[in-house]
């Protein structure tokens, strides 16, 4: 198996303002079970990224993850959670992102990214990623059907036809 201890899931935008546009409800449930799963056994850190004024973590998502001791939730005030956000009282922008701060507390340097959105929220989130240097992965049924990026994902990231398939490689040596 691959060293997982460098490894975290990232979750983003799995809200109830955004199930409108899950047209895969149930599969995007299930392979998250079954990646929450995969997760809690290695110990590895699940991170979700919550858009501000967006509603809740979905009951079915979050109830997956409930008891995890190793499980965060960050907002986002943008697409990108990597997007640093400006302070009018302190008049500066932030040094870096709270969700950049929180992945390297917990020295993840590989992200396994899933969510809703797949062709803006999901992508421009993973492309902040790589440019902050992640090694990235991901699976077709861990995110919403509508939308592009098969080919961007295909491109830039570790990407697989299923959550298995995903789960499978990281237990290869």
């Amino acid at each position: 198996m691959k060293r997982l201890d460098d490894f975290g899931v990232l979750v983003v935008d799995m809200q109830s303002e955004f199930e409108e546009s899950m047209d895969n409800k149930e599969e995007l449930i299930a392979s998250h079970k079954g990646i929450f799963e995969f997760a809690k056994e290695n110990n590895v850190p699940i991170f979700f990224l919550k858009y501000v004024n967006n509603g809740e973590i979905i009951p079915e998502i979050n109830n997956l993850t409930s008891g995890y001791r190793n499980k965060k939730v960050i907002k986002k005030y943008a697409g990108d959670g990597f997007i640093r956000r400006y302070s009018h009282k302190k008049q500066q922008l932030q040094k870096e992102s709270s969700l950049y701060l929180s992945l390297q507390k917990a020295g993840v340097k590989n992200l396994i990214i899933s969510g809703v959105n797949r062709g803006v929220c999901v992508a421009s989130t993973m492309n902040g990623a790589i440019d902050r240097g992640y090694d990235v992965f991901t699976a077709d049924d861990l995110m919403n059907k509508k939308g592009s990026g098969k080919r961007f994902f295909n491109e830039y990231s570790h990407y697989f036809n299923s959550y298995k398939d995903l789960i499978e490689f990281l237990k290869r040596d």
